[in-house]
């Protein structure tokens, strides 16, 4: 399989991706190359821009489907803003990794709230990890950044830009009470204004640290912005039995 592969091969890869030479290429499966991974060599990092570009190209088979993983923080800022543009077609199912505090995953969705339009993916999954809190020493100092960050996140939701997620997972590095709860607020209240209709999979960890954004997540499933998710997965100390019951209750009406 490609799972232990570093990636390097794909510039050589995307050399070859050419209609004149495989005219009938349909389908290529890379998602388990974990290209991008903290394990990956740097120079893999222009083997993948070097395949991105090919796949961008007039020259590729026209309809060729790619299935790949991607961390944002090891593409380079040409490819970031390709993919929040919607200039990457070919790809059809994308699973993308996005880190907050993080100029890339930033400029991802400045590109997808400027460019206008939904992603072209068709199978689109997307894992945000969030860092609020900073560590200084022995300090634990709360990152103001990152509610910046989920407001541009909530926002592209509200826009209608992620309209074509399958699955998405937010992870939060603090479960402390009242930590980033000005991001998770209004992350909450778009869940509860927008419904993203292709969305099956919702995936929490340390997101629900207050009764207030219980509540919000409580009313939005209520009111059916969840109806065609198949699986809610919610993790971290702070899902209490409160909380939990609070969320049933919204579930059963």
């Amino acid at each position: 399989g490609n799972y232990d592969s570093s990636g390097i091969f794909l510039g050589p890869l995307g050399r070859a991706l050419r209609k004149e030479a495989v005219p009938r290429l349909k389908m290529l499966n890379l998602k388990n190359i974990m290209m991008g991974y903290r394990r990956t060599p740097p120079n893999s990092q222009g083997a993948m821009s070097i395949f991105l570009g090919a796949l961008r190209s007039a020259d590729c088979p026209p309809d060729l489907k790619v299935e790949v993983e991607l961390f944002c923080d090891y593409l380079t800022e040409d490819d970031i803003r390709a993919l929040g543009a919607g200039r990457q077609s070919r790809l059809h199912t994308l699973d993308l990794n996005v880190r907050f505090p993080s100029a890339k995953g930033k400029i991802f969705f400045e590109e997808l709230i400027a460019g206008g339009q939904e992603l072209p993916f068709q199978c689109f999954r997307m894992r945000v990890w969030l860092s609020f809190q900073l560590f200084v020493g022995n300090k634990h100092l709360v990152n103001d950044n990152v509610n910046e960050a989920v407001n541009l996140v909530s926002r592209a939701i509200r826009m209608g830009r992620l309209d074509c997620v399958r699955k998405f997972d937010c992870c939060a590095f603090s479960n402390r009470e009242g930590t980033g709860e000005e991001g998770k607020r209004a992350f909450f209240e778009t869940m509860g204004l927008v419904r993203l209709p292709r969305l099956t999979q919702l995936l929490l960890t340390n997101m629900l640290t207050s009764d207030r954004s219980t509540s919000l997540l409580a009313q939005a499933v209520r009111d059916g912005f969840f109806s065609g998710l198949q699986r809610l997965d919610l993790r971290g100390d702070s899902v209490t039995s409160f909380r939990v019951q609070k969320l049933m209750q919204g579930v059963v009406g």
